[in-house]
């Protein structure tokens, strides 16, 4: 897998306004759809995470243009925003209940009698999200699918090579005790480096960001309780994460490139998302 840089990364996310762009994007470079889907996710999440509170804050101009006429899809294609997001600032702002939302999502009968104009939304939220691919329960699927065959990849090779293991589930965990995804019982030799004493499995790409909001949030952690351990990024890290970076190794996914599963990883997972983006949830096979 060809390693990017920091700079290779952002061009990449520029040219992908939305998941859609991806399979043309992909014939153009040549590189897996999963890691052109994880670069474009990731920057879209940071972008309504950072902007989430500035939209909210038009909240009343929102409500106003959905009342006069225009569609939750409408105001978040606009806006460069995910309809769910657009619909939950709108719902907040008409009167509709958290659960009452929450339901209009998870496309769940509501029993009582809605106002005219909750029934609105609850009708162009069920058709939003057939295509959202940040916040729908369906995508949300899609992106513990990929978590869990990454980590399936893994937890074969480790016990091919006569590794023992606990998984996240396995540990001995507790409130504020952290638990990698895989915890040895004592140190060992992976892929040439001594004293390893866990492995995290990540089905994201390592930008510096990402890789310092990852060692703030959780490998620091691990490295107190547990000693050193190592990362693999399923998508590779940027030159600048791996030079610059606080995380001092990672576990090289190439190694893993001729394995059953790799195919799923980097393709026909990942293509999920764009299939239900383009044609709607209902066409994901």
């Amino acid at each position: 897998m060809k390693q990017l840089t920091e700079w290779e990364g952002r061009s990449l996310s520029s040219r992908m306004r939305w998941v859609g762009d991806v399979p043309k994007l992909r014939r153009e470079t040549g590189l897996c759809t999963g890691l052109l889907v994880a670069i474009h996710t990731q920057d879209l999440r940071r972008y309504v995470i950072r902007n989430y509170w500035k939209m909210k804050a038009l909240a009343p101009r929102l409500a106003g243009r959905w009342r006069a006429g225009e569609t939750i899809e409408r105001l978040a294609r606009k806006r460069s925003f995910p309809p769910i997001a657009i619909a939950r600032i709108v719902a907040s702002e008409i009167g509709v209940s958290k659960a009452d939302f929450r339901k209009m999502v998870n496309c769940v009968e509501i029993e009582h009698e809605l106002p005219r104009d909750h029934r609105r939304l609850a009708s162009e939220v069920a058709k939003a999200v057939k295509h959202d691919y940040m916040d729908s329960p369906w995508s949300l699927r899609i992106y513990r699918e990929l978590g869990r065959e990454g980590e399936r990849i893994l937890s074969e090779w480790l016990e091919e090579h006569g590794i023992a293991f606990e998984t996240e589930k396995e540990q001995k965990g507790g409130l504020g005790v952290p638990t990698p995804d895989f915890l040895f019982s004592s140190p060992q030799k992976i892929d040439g480096v001594e004293n390893v004493s866990w492995i995290e499995s990540k089905a994201f790409f390592g930008d510096l960001q990402h890789i310092r909001r990852h060692y703030r949030r959780q490998v620091s952690r691990y490295e107190q309780r547990y000693g050193d351990g190592m990362i693999v990024y399923w998508y590779g890290v940027s030159k600048e994460a791996g030079e610059e970076g606080p995380i001092r190794q990672f576990l090289d996914p190439s190694i893993f490139e001729d394995r059953p599963g790799m195919r799923r990883l980097q393709e026909e997972v990942p293509s999920k998302l764009v299939t239900g983006a383009v044609k709607g949830s209902d066409q994901i096979s």
